[in-house]
């Protein structure tokens, strides 16, 4: 781990893509469990919605139908939450103190982004083999596996860029790039997050 001193204390940055892996596991499993509950929460809602809303307006919500396509769907909507994909904002301290080191930062996506793949790409996998066995589908389930485990990974490249431009929470900053409103916060390519 690097070391990198920040305005108000040390923050600990992973110097390989192993221990940065290990350190946003280690926060996924550590209160406030934000990727977990964000993960569960979509999935419960997009669950809920899927099974009990009415057909019309279930046909209106969703573009894609059919048994399989709820594995698909499942999954679009669990990677889909800003928190979830907030690559910056979700952990402020570590990312004001790496970004000015562009590898680090890199780093520190591939992570965030491979531990979202490595929490949903299984559940969804067994989702859409369960579905598969049971509609005795199992060239589309093959396909939808497929889709399901290399889709998101091309996606999850673009929003890490898309959540930088346009982050969830905007802030005021003062000239030191620091939030003016919270006393912290972060600022890049004329943006700000906090």
């Amino acid at each position: 781990m690097a070391m990198m001193s920040g305005s108000d204390a040390t923050v600990a940055l992973p110097a390989t893509l192993p221990a940065a892996l290990r350190a946003e596991f280690r926060r996924a499993a550590h209160p406030p469990y934000e990727t977990p509950n964000v993960v569960v929460g979509n999935g419960l809602l997009m669950t809920a919605c899927w099974v009990f809303l009415p057909a019309t307006v279930v046909s209106f919500v969703f573009t894609f139908h059919g048994v399989l396509a709820f594995a698909l769907v499942l999954a679009s909507w669990m990677y889909s939450d800003v928190p979830a994909t907030n690559l910056l904002g979700g952990d402020a301290a570590r990312s004001r103190a790496a970004v000015e080191d562009p590898a680090m930062v890199r780093r520190m996506w591939y992570a965030k982004n491979l531990v979202l793949w490595a929490l949903i790409t299984p559940l969804c996998t067994v989702v859409a083999i369960g579905l598969g066995i049971y509609e005795h589908r199992l060239a589309t389930t093959a396909l939808t596996v497929l889709w399901i485990a290399t889709v998101p990974l091309g996606a999850l490249g673009f929003s890490s860029w898309v959540g930088v431009y346009f982050p969830n929470t905007f802030c005021p900053c003062d000239t030191g790039g620091n939030s003016a409103a919270t006393g912290g916060g972060c600022c890049a390519a004329g943006r700000c997050w906090c």
